[in-house]
C-alpha cells in the first residue's frame, strides 16, 4: 500500500468502540419459510463479540430464526460519510433472556421507562425472547477520510 492510501476500515478496537457506542439499528438477513430473504432492523448491543437483540416469541422474524438460523448482519450510519460494520453468523432464540435483554435496550436507546412505548413493551416482556448472533465473519468500511468535506450538508439540495 503507498502512503497516500486512504484507510477504508475499522481496526478491531474502532469495530468494537462503534458497536457499543452505536445507537442505530441491526438488519438481520434470513430466510423465512417461503425461502425468500426477510430484513429486519432490530435495537441490538454489542457485548463480547457477539450481537443481542429481543423480540415477540411470535414474531416473523423469531420463527424464521428458529428454522434458518443462518443470518447476514449489518449495522451502519445511514449519512455520510459512510460507516459500518457487516457478516454473517448463526443466530440462537434464548426464551430466558428475553425480558433482560429487552430491559437493557430500552435503556440503551434512552427509551423512557414511563413512556407508553416502555409500558407497552414491558407488558409483553414474558413472551420476548432474545436472539444472539455469533459472527462467524465480520467485516467493516469507513469513508470519512474519503468522503471528507466531499457532501453537501444535511437538509441541503442532496437526496
Amino acid at each position: 500500500m503507498n502512503s497516500k492510501a486512504v484507510k477504508n476500515r475499522l481496526s478491531n478496537e474502532e469495530m468494537d468502540a462503534f458497536l457499543e457506542s452505536a445507537c442505530i439499528p441491526l438488519r438481520i438477513a434470513c430466510n423465512d419459510h417461503s425461502g425468500f430473504p426477510l430484513i429486519v432492523s432490530v435495537w441490538f448491543y454489542y457485548l463480547e463479540g457477539k450481537f443481542w437483540c429481543a423480540s415477540h416469541s411470535s414474531a416473523h422474524l423469531v420463527k424464521s430464526l428458529r428454522s434458518y438460523p443462518k443470518v447476514g448482519f449489518e449495522v451502519a450510519t445511514n449519512d455520510p460519510p459512510y460507516l459500518g460494520v457487516r457478516g454473517y453468523g448463526l443466530a440462537t432464540v434464548d426464551s430466558l433472556k428475553g425480558e433482560e435483554v429487552l430491559c437493557a435496550l430500552l435503556k440503551r436507546y434512552g427509551i423512557r421507562e414511563e413512556s407508553a412505548l416502555a409500558r407497552w413493551l414491558k407488558s409483553r416482556s414474558d413472551s420476548e425472547v432474545a436472539v444472539c448472533i455469533s459472527p462467524k465473519r465480520i467485516t467493516s468500511w469507513d469513508y470519512r477520510k474519503r468522503m471528507s468535506g466531499s457532501y453537501a450538508a444535511q437538509g441541503s439540495d442532496r437526496c
